[in-house]
C-alpha cells in the first residue's frame, strides 16, 4: 500500500503522511527513532539493524548529537536480503568476538629455500578468519627464526626474498 487516507465521518480529513513500510530494503538510508526514543550520538558507528523476525544486518552508521532520533547510514556490510519486515530494531555498542584456542610455538614444519612450492599443514584445526575489507584474512601469525612473517593474498609480483605467506583451505585454494 503506498498511499493511506484519513477518513472522519466517512469524509475525506486528508492524507497520511510518511505512511509506515511493511519491509525495509535499505532505502531511506536514515531511520527515525521510536516515539520517546534516541539513538547514541557517534560517527562511523558500527550497529546491527534486526527486524521482526529476527533477520538483520550489519551497518556503519552516523547520529548527529543535536538530533539524536535521527540515525543516518553510511553502508551496509551486506545489502538486507530479504528485505527486513518492520518493525525494526537498531542494537548499538556491537563488538567482534571470535571463538578460537591460540596455539603456541606449533612447529609448521622445516623448509628448504632450493625446493619450490612447499606446503605445512597447521595440526591444530580449524584456522579462524575474520573479515578484511571485502575479503577474509586469517589469523595465522608466522614467525621463522624469530622474524614475523606477513600474510599476503597471492605470491604475485612478491620479491624472491619477500617474508610472506599465505594461506588456503585444503580442497578450496590448492
Amino acid at each position: 500500500m503506498t498511499s493511506v487516507k484519513a477518513l472522519i465521518d466517512w469524509r475525506p480529513a486528508g492524507t497520511l503522511r510518511n505512511a509506515p513500510i511493511a519491509a525495509y530494503g535499505g532505502a531511506p538510508m536514515t531511520l527515525i527513532a521510536a516515539s520517546g526514543q534516541v539513538f547514541r550520538a557517534g560517527d562511523s558507528q558500527s550497529v546491527l539493524i534486526e527486524d521482526a523476525d529476527g533477520n538483520g544486518v550489519q551497518a556503519t552508521v552516523s547520529v548527529d548529537a543535536a538530533t539524536p532520533a535521527v540515525m543516518t547510514i553510511a553502508s551496509f556490510a551486506a545489502p538486507p536480503a530479504p528485505a527486513l519486515k518492520t518493525p525494526l530494531r537498531v542494537l548499538e555498542n556491537v563488538i567482534q568476538l571470535t571463538r578460537g584456542k591460540t596455539v603456541a610455538s606449533e612447529i609448521l614444519g622445516v623448509g628448504d629455500a632450493t625446493i619450490a612450492n612447499q606446503e605445512f599443514v597447521l595440526q591444530k584445526s580449524p584456522l579462524t578468519y575474520l573479515p578484511a575489507g571485502d575479503g577474509y584474512k586469517s589469523t595465522l601469525a608466522v614467525h621463522v627464526n624469530g622474524v614475523p612473517w606477513a600474510e599476503v593474498p597471492s605470491f604475485y609480483q612478491q620479491p624472491p626474498n619477500a617474508q610472506v605467506f599465505i594461506t588456503f583451505v585444503l580442497g578450496l585454494g590448492s
